[in-house]
């Protein structure tokens, strides 16, 4: 479910940080899962209203290395919230002139 939020909320919301390491797959493969099990709730790679190619980020708090290895194009491991405040103004002044 909170993929599909951030999916829809693109390019309003550009970012996020959260512990879930499921979160970056969810975004780029266009599955929800489920918080509790890990299933499948929703996968809408056919739905012509959804765009599966996120471009935000994902400020993995509390992850040294990148989870899952597979989403290092979006998913960017900060260990404390020092890391999180780090990566995050390196990353905005990034897209800055993207945004203006």
């Amino acid at each position: 479910w909170k993929a599909e939020c951030v999916r829809r909320l693109y390019p309003y919301c550009r970012g996020i940080v959260d512990d879930n390491p499921k979160l970056p797959r969810s975004l780029q493969s266009g599955i929800s899962y489920s918080e509790e099990d890990g299933d499948i709730l929703h996968h809408n790679r056919d739905d012509p209203r959804s765009n599966n190619i996120y471009k935000g980020r994902v400020f993995m708090f509390g992850h040294r290395d990148p989870v899952p290895t597979d989403c290092n194009r979006i998913g960017t491991p900060c260990a404390t919230w020092e890391d999180v405040v780090r990566e995050v103004r390196q990353w905005s002044s990034a897209i800055k002139s993207e945004i203006c």
